[in-house]
């Protein structure tokens, strides 16, 4: 509490839970997060400098980013997601309106509901190849996306996935994807072509 000297925090693999406003009042801007044994949100609670991260690095010990884990960090402009994630938790990046680019390794399989949220500058994505579904919600809002960050091997398109994106102009559904669930691209009135491939076998 008042370190507000701090500007980088290593948390390691060794530590399992973090207790009430553990980093309360500091000035922390980037984190290094290898803490794998965790498995609560210490944002919610503990990080009374969240807010203020504009970097954030997951360690080879993190599998999962958990749910909300950096929701509404509006400053966070970097992030750096290291091959032993599997799981990007739901509602993860929420809301970072500061992030523009990101790259998922091809270690991700699953990317749960709202993942990117409301990132209304994010404008490059390179999605893994792991990804099969774009879970509901997980780009809804991304205002600044100007083409679909989907690959060949993603079969399905979540409620709401890509609701409100009204960067994109040309909408090109790549061959394999087969569902297309409602209000998938709600909202995007910007649309001046589209293209529909033969694998759909549901809207």
């Amino acid at each position: 509490d008042l370190c507000d000297t701090f500007s980088s925090v290593h948390i390691p693999n060794s530590i399992t839970s973090i207790n009430g406003s553990a980093f309360d009042e500091t000035k922390i801007d980037s984190l290094y997060w290898n803490a794998g044994k965790v498995t609560a949100n210490p944002f919610s609670t503990e990080f009374g400098s969240s807010l203020s991260l504009l970097y954030v690095s997951f360690g080879d010990s993190v599998h999962t980013i958990l749910p909300s884990f950096c929701s509404y960090m509006t400053k966070l402009s970097a992030v750096d997601i290291s091959n032993s994630v599997t799981t990007i938790g739901s509602y993860a990046f929420e809301h970072c309106e500061a992030l523009t680019s990101v790259t998922i390794p091809s270690s991700v399989t699953e990317m749960k509901q709202g993942a990117f949220y409301g990132c209304s500058g994010l404008n490059e994505v390179v999605l893994s190849e792991g990804i099969t579904t774009i879970s509901n919600s997980t780009f809804r809002d991304c205002t600044n996306l100007t083409k679909l960050p989907l690959t060949s091997n993603v079969n399905t398109i979540g409620n709401y996935a890509f609701c409100g994106c009204t960067g994109i102009n040309s909408l090109v559904i790549p061959e394999g994807v087969e569902t297309i669930e409602a209000y998938a691209f709600d909202l995007c009135d910007t649309f001046s072509s589209v293209h529909i491939p033969n694998s759909i076998t549901s809207i």
